[in-house]
C-alpha cells in the first residue's frame, strides 16, 4: 500500500541526524523525488558516524522534476557547534574532562558553514533560484567563501544515469544498468561488498586493493552520450596507518573510449581533490594509548566532457563504450561507487 500525505515538502535539512530510529514494517525510510541536504562533522563526539549519509542513499529519483541530493562532511567540526546552546562538548558529566576540543573549527566558523550550505539549498529548493547551485556540487568553486578547513562532498540529481551502484547481484562482472560488465586489470585485491561503517550497511560498493601492480577497473557499457553532460561517480579513499606527515592525496587518471576505439583521458587531481581519511583522536586517552581513528567518506567526482573533448577532438561523445579509472600511487585501498554519468 502506498501512503500519500499529500505534505508539499521541497526539501529536507539534516545536521548530524541519526538514522533508523523510525523504521517502519522493520525497514529503513525509502524516500523519492525531494531535494536533501545533510552536514556532519569528523570531530562528533556524540554520533561517531556520518550515520545519516544512510538516508543519502535511501533518497532515490523517478526522472520526473529536477532534485538534488548532498552531503558535506567538514574535518574539525562536532556536534555541538552548528548551533550556539550546545558548546564544544558532545557528552555531559565526567566524559567532559575526556573529550579532546583541541583544533576544532570555531562555533562562530561551524555555524557559518551550515549558513551558506542551508541559504543556497534553501535557494534552490524553495525559491528555484539555482544561481549558486554549484556551491552543493562542488565546494571547492566557492572554497574562498567558505571557512577554511577540509570537506568531502557527495552529490547527485535527479538528471543522473546510473551505469554501476553495486546493488543489483553478487556478480563482479556485472553493472546496474542492463549490458554493463566489469573488470580489473593489475592490483591484488579486487572485491564488492557493503560500506565499511555501521551507518551504511545497506548499501555496497566496489573495492580495489594493491601494493605492487596499479590496478585499472574498466567498466564496458552500451553507447551513451556525455557531449553536453558529465561523467560522475563516487570514490573513497580507505588507506590507513600512514604517517601522519606524510598523508598522500589519490591520484589517478579517467578515460572514455568511444565506438571506434577513440580515447581521451584526463587527471582525477585536476578533477577533485581525494583526501586520505581524516585521523581524529575524539578522547585525551587516545594520545596517552597511541590509538587513532579514521574517518572517510565518499567524494562525487564529475568531469564535464569538454575536458575529455580537449585531449582528443576526434572523440565522438555520443558513443561513449568504455570507462576506465586507474591509479597511479604506489599502494591503495579504494572504494567506488554511483558510476554515471549526467
Amino acid at each position: 500500500m502506498h501512503f500519500d500525505y499529500n505534505f508539499n515538502i521541497q526539501g529536507l535539512i539534516a545536521i548530524a541526524p541519526t538514522i533508523d530510529q523510525y523504521k517502519p514494517t522493520n525497514k529503513s525510510v525509502v524516500l523519492e523525488d525531494v531535494n536533501y541536504l545533510i552536514i556532519h562533522g569528523s570531530n562528533d563526539q556524540d554520533l561517531y558516524n556520518f550515520s545519516g549519509i544512510k538516508q543519502y542513499k535511501n533518497i532515490h529519483f523517478t526522472g520526473e522534476g529536477q532534485y538534488l541530493k548532498t552531503a558535506l562532511y567538514c574535518a574539525g567540526c562536532n556536534h555541538g557547534q552548528f548551533n550556539s546552546r550546545w558548546g564544544l562538548y558532545d557528552q555531559s558529566g565526567f566524559y567532559t574532562h575526556v573529550l579532546n576540543v583541541k583544533n576544532f573549527v570555531s562555533e562562530r566558523n561551524q555555524q557559518r558553514i551550515a549558513e551558506i550550505f542551508i541559504k543556497t539549498f534553501l535557494d534552490c529548493s524553495l525559491k528555484k533560484d539555482t544561481t549558486h547551485i554549484g556551491l552543493l556540487e562542488d565546494y571547492a568553486r566557492y572554497r574562498a567563501y567558505l571557512p577554511e578547513t577540509l570537506y568531502v562532498q557527495s552529490y547527485q540529481t535527479s538528471n543522473f544515469t546510473t551505469l554501476c551502484n553495486f546493488e543489483e547481484d553478487t556478480s563482479l562482472v556485472t553493472g546496474t544498468l542492463e549490458g554493463v560488465t566489469l573488470e580489473v586489470e593489475g592490483g591484488n585485491v579486487w572485491t564488492e561488498g557493503l560500506y565499511p561503517t555501521e551507518a551504511a550497511q545497506s548499501n555496497s560498493a566496489v573495492y580495489l586493493h594493491w601494493n605492487i601492480t596499479k590496478p585499472t577497473l574498466k567498466i564496458m557499457t552500451p553507447a551513451f552520450n556525455i557531449k553536453d553532460g558529465a561523467l560522475q561517480f563516487d570514490i573513497m579513499n580507505l588507506q590507513e596507518k600512514f604517517e601522519e606527515d606524510k598523508a598522500q592525496l589519490l591520484e589517478g587518471r579517467i578515460k572514455v573510449i568511444d565506438g571506434a576505439n577513440q580515447e581521451a583521458e584526463v587527471s582525477l587531481g585536476e578533477n577533485a581533490t581525494i583526501y586520505p581519511a581524516f585521523l581524529v583522536r575524539l578522547n585525551k586517552l587516545q594520545y596517552i594509548l597511541n590509538e587513532k581513528e579514521y574517518k572517510h567518506q565518499f567524494q562525487t567526482v564529475s568531469i564535464p566532457s569538454e575536458q575529455f573533448k580537449a585531449n582528443n577532438k576526434a572523440i565522438d561523445l555520443t558513443q561513449i563504450v568504455e570507462i576506465q579509472i586507474s591509479f597511479v600511487n604506489q599502494s591503495g585501498v579504494v572504494a567506488l561507487d554511483e558510476i554515471g554519468y549526467e
